[in-house]
C-alpha cells in the first residue's frame, strides 16, 4: 500500500509539473502571438503615417524652394566653405556672394551654392521621420533631433567641402557625377542610418516599453 501511495504521489507530482510546463508554454505562445500581432499593427500604422507624412514633406519642401528666399543662408554657407578651404591653403576665391571659384594648374571651375546645397531638405526629411514615428515620447524625439540635425548639417557641409579635392583627384566632370549621386543617394543612406541609430539607442527601449508590454 505504501509503495502504491508513493507511486501515486510521484505520478501526481510529475503530472502537475508537466501540466504546469504545458500551461506555461501555452501562455508564452499566446504572449508571443499577441506581441507579433502588436508588432505587425505597430509597423503597419507607422508605415502608413510615414508615407503620408513624407508625401507632405515633399509638398512642404517644394513650397519652401518656390517661395522662401534663402540667399542669405546660401551666402552664409558659401562663406563658411571659403573660410575653411582658404585656411587650408586651397586655391579658392569668392566669385560672388553665393559662388566660389577654384583655380589651380590645369583646373578651374565655379561652384554656386544653391538652395539644394544647404542641407535644409535633408534635415527636414529626418525631422519628419522622427516626429511622425509612432510610439516614441516627445522627449526621445527632441533628443534625437538635437543630436542628429547638427550632425546632418555637418555631413552636408563635408559633402560641399569635398568638391575641390574630388575634382583634382578624378576630374571635374567625374566629380559632378559623384557629387550628384552622393546628394541623391548617399545622403539618403546617411539619413536612414541616423534614423536607425536614433531608434536603436534612444527610442527603442521607450517604444518597446509602451507598445509591447
Amino acid at each position: 500500500m505504501g509503495g502504491k501511495t508513493l507511486s501515486g504521489t510521484l505520478f501526481s507530482i510529475l503530472t502537475g509539473i508537466l501540466s504546469g510546463i504545458l500551461k506555461c508554454m501555452q501562455g508564452l505562445t499566446r504572449r508571443r502571438e499577441q506581441e507579433r500581432k502588436r508588432f505587425v499593427k505597430f509597423t503597419a500604422i507607422n508605415m502608413i503615417i510615414l508615407l503620408v507624412g513624407l508625401s507632405a514633406y515633399w509638398i512642404v519642401w517644394g513650397l519652401v524652394l518656390d517661395y522662401v528666399d534663402m540667399t542669405g543662408l546660401q551666402a552664409f554657407i558659401t562663406n563658411i566653405i571659403y573660410l575653411i578651404q582658404s585656411s587650408l591653403g586651397w586655391p579658392v576665391e569668392m566669385a560672388a556672394s553665393t559662388m566660389l571659384y577654384y583655380g589651380s594648374p590645369g583646373i578651374g571651375f565655379n561652384v554656386e551654392i544653391i538652395a539644394l546645397c544647404l542641407g535644409i531638405g535633408e534635415m527636414l526629411f529626418l525631422a519628419f521621420l522622427v516626429l511622425l514615428f509612432r510610439g516614441a515620447t516627445w522627449k526621445a524625439k527632441a533628443k534625437g533631433l538635437a543630436i542628429f540635425l547638427p550632425i546632418t548639417f555637418l555631413a552636408n557641409l563635408a559633402r560641399l567641402l569635398m568638391i575641390y579635392p574630388l575634382a583634382e583627384w578624378i576630374g571635374i566632370n567625374a566629380m559632378w557625377d559623384v557629387h550628384w549621386h552622393i546628394w541623391k543617394w548617399g545622403m539618403f543612406v546617411i539619413l536612414m542610418i541616423f534614423f536607425g541609430i536614433w531608434y536603436l539607442l534612444i527610442a527603442r527601449k521607450d517604444i518597446e516599453g509602451r507598445i509591447f508590454r
